[in-house]
């Protein structure tokens, strides 16, 4: 009697089996779902928004040095990188300097540009590039230096080529790039560009753009030329040049002693012979 009651539970448990299989791997996929909804909670930052600030930036021209120039900046990485901390910006922008024998001018330019950036949340790192002093200053090579090695380092989409010795005085002068290059430099102390030909100083190209153009031409070495080029290469490639208004562009120039004017490496004076006046190739930001 026994032993038919035990066959009868054996029976039983074999045929419900399959049913417990199922309802075990109901249950193993209910744990594992529920696990999985509860996750660690990450936090979403928003796309950086531009901060009302008084137009008007005060800048200090003081020759410090650099352990004082360390204890001014801020917030920035080695290398001279700095990322919002609370919200993403749009623009990873790469500032591209040329520069030789300008210390007083380098450590004026960092101790400056730096708040000016951060005011404006930007996603910016500071590339100084070198010219060795055993040859000619070349402008525009080191332009281009700059940008490819900037791009090795982090993904910039937005590449602003300046100067050392020229400062931002307006706040509303937006250091991000648009949908045409732009010239940044309307005004400075020294002189007003507002309806000159001028494509020098500052300059913002979009990624896209500045490949487009083929970037600046190494050609030249000494003072001045390879912008005038680059302006040309700019028309060349059909694109038209955003400026500023004087008001927002505004600049101060630190000064220096004037250098020699660029020569030509190769007999390139065709580059000159249709020349475009830039106001009538330019779009105003307003």
């Amino acid at each position: 009697m026994d032993s038919d009651r035990t066959d009868m539970l054996r029976n039983k448990l074999v045929k419900s089996f399959p049913l417990y299989v199922v309802l075990l791997t109901i249950l193993l996929y209910l744990y594992w779902t529920l696990n999985e909804s509860v996750s660690v909670e990450v936090e979403v930052k928003p796309i950086c928004k531009s901060v009302s600030l008084n137009s008007f930036y005060n800048i200090s021209t003081e020759n410090i040095s650099w352990e004082v120039l360390e204890h001014h900046i801020n917030n920035v990485l080695p290398g001279g990188r700095y990322t919002p901390p609370r919200c993403i910006s749009r623009w990873r922008v790469a500032i591209i300097v040329p520069y030789r024998d300008r210390e007083n001018h380098l450590k004026v330019f960092l101790r400056n540009i730096h708040p000016f950036l951060q005011q404006q949340r930007l996603d910016y790192g500071i590339f100084v590039i070198e010219m060795e002093t055993s040859k000619p200053f070349n402008r525009g090579l080191l332009m281009n230096v700059g940008f490819n090695e900037s791009r090795r380092l982090y993904n910039y989409n937005c590449f602003i080529f300046h100067d050392v010795d020229l400062l931002p005085r307006d706040t509303r002068n937006s250091y991000c790039c648009s949908g045409h290059p732009k010239r940044m430099v309307s005004v400075n102390n020294k002189r007003n560009y507002t309806k000159t030909n001028y494509f020098g100083g500052v300059n913002a190209f979009s990624k896209d753009h500045f490949i487009r153009v083929n970037g600046f031409p190494n050609m030249y070495s000494g003072w001045g030329r390879e912008d005038d080029d680059l302006y040309h290469r700019v028309l060349n490639a059909k694109l038209t040049v955003q400026k500023l208004p004087f008001n927002v562009g505004r600049y101060t120039n630190l000064g220096h002693q004037q250098a020699t004017l660029a020569k030509e490496k190769y007999f390139s004076f065709f580059i000159f012979l249709f020349y475009y006046r830039l106001h009538t190739n330019s779009v105003e930001i307003k």
